[in-house]
């Protein structure tokens, strides 16, 4: 299975800012959304938060199958690994499908995953990387990109799933609307992944770099 960490998304925060507290705006279908200000953007930034009952590698399975993004990660046409550094290190691409009359957007972003090794907690991090790749007519190239999930086991073998995203989409789109659809994409995803998780090819996976803990 080819690796990629993600984390996407649509993708998939180095470091988000520390400044406004999250406010809480959704609590639907065991999904929680959470909105904040920025402080060096106008975009406010966002987390989701929710729990998946299946073990670490099979999560991070599913996380790392980047050609099978488009099966589940919303408006994402294409997706290619195009560098895999280490287990824990990949650069990948990805198209997002926007609706006309507005161009696509694509990105690269740098990959990283780390897990500790005493509470089994993993977070990984993308950045975008808008020079990696030559820019594509008729494309927009995403150019501010932060995404971070942590994947935090929980006694009762479930994993907390929390995503974190810094994102600005390019393009002359007013904040306004970029703020009002924030969270649709991402919700949707974590919605396909929650449905995807379930394949017999992600429940049996086991990574040789990921430790289960105490996870089923």
């Amino acid at each position: 299975m080819k690796s990629l960490n993600f984390f996407f998304f649509f993708i998939f925060v180095g470091t988000l800012s520390a400044q406004s507290d999250w406010e809480l705006k959704k609590d639907k279908n065991d999904i929680q959304v959470y909105y904040r200000d920025a402080a060096d953007s106008y975009v406010k930034e966002l987390k989701i938060k929710t729990i998946i009952d299946a073990p670490l590698s099979t999560i991070m399975a599913l996380l790392y199958d980047v050609e099978l993004y488009p099966e589940w990660v919303y408006s994402c046409s294409t997706a290619n690994l195009e560098k895999q550094v280490t287990d824990s290190e990949v650069y990948y691409y990805s198209v997002m499908d926007f609706p006309w009359p507005l161009w696509d957007r694509d990105f690269i972003a740098h990959g990283k995953i780390h897990q500790d090794p005493v509470t089994g907690k993993i977070t990984t991090s993308s950045v975008a990387k808008p020079a990696f790749l030559p820019e594509k007519k008729g494309i927009v190239r995403i150019k501010e990109m932060n995404i971070r999930w942590e994947l935090t086991p929980q006694k009762d073998g479930t994993v907390l799933v929390e995503y974190y995203l810094k994102s600005h989409p390019g393009g002359n789109l007013p904040a306004w609307a970029i703020n009002m659809a924030l969270d649709k994409g991402p919700v949707q995803s974590i919605t396909g992944l929650k449905r995807m998780i379930n394949e017999d090819k992600y429940q049996l996976a086991k990574m040789n770099f990921i430790d289960d803990f105490n996870t089923k």
